[in-house]
């Protein structure tokens, strides 16, 4: 029995991952990613950045094999932390080519003398792109005055934050008499 192969040997390439989007809780260290199958993939390889380009990987996760699952806990993060995740296929011949890139971060509305994203709760990250005299309470995730930009918080009125309170470069928050600032968690984010 004499067997001879003329033929050719191919193995297809893995399907690009796609990944969906998703945002972190308030007061999240960790989260789930779920992704659909790739054509062709026997494994998954997975990055999560504090960077968009890649060069601050979070420890154990660069390029970090994943084997055939189609999920990851991702833990070890900052609570409100910004985070960037990508994800590569993989069989005994190749690697796909990098998915889409997801930010993954608490929600947030910027206020530019309206609201991006719905009205703050203590659920977004609250952002400060032009001034507001703050009449009411107001609470929220995190805040941040970006520079340049003034905020006074009326008499009587609270801003309450779970976590933190960024003031950048030149930007200024005033506290009128009778005005509070209420920090939940107790977070060294008060710059």
């Amino acid at each position: 029995n004499n067997f001879e192969f003329n033929g050719i040997v191919s193995c297809l390439k893995p399907q690009t991952p796609d990944l969906p989007e998703t945002s972190l809780g308030c007061n999240a260290t960790s989260f789930e990613l779920n992704w659909p199958a790739s054509s062709n993939a026997s494994n998954y390889f997975i990055n999560v950045a504090s960077d968009f380009n890649f060069i601050n990987n979070l420890t154990g996760y660069e390029n970090k094999e994943l084997g055939n699952l189609l999920s990851e806990n991702i833990s070890g993060l900052n609570t409100g932390g910004t985070y960037y995740v990508r994800l590569k296929s993989g069989n005994s011949c190749a690697e796909s080519s990098h998915s889409n890139t997801i930010k993954v971060a608490v929600p947030e509305t910027i206020y530019t003398g309206t609201w991006s994203n719905g009205t703050p709760n203590a659920s977004k990250k609250v952002r400060f792109s032009t001034g507001l005299n703050l009449n009411a309470d107001l609470e929220a995730c995190s805040c941040q005055i970006d520079n340049g930009v003034v905020m006074h918080v009326d008499s009587g009125v609270v801003l309450r934050v779970e976590n933190g309170l960024d003031v950048q470069g030149s930007g200024t928050l005033i506290f009128e008499n009778n005005a509070s600032l209420i920090q939940t968690n107790n977070t060294p984010d008060i710059n």
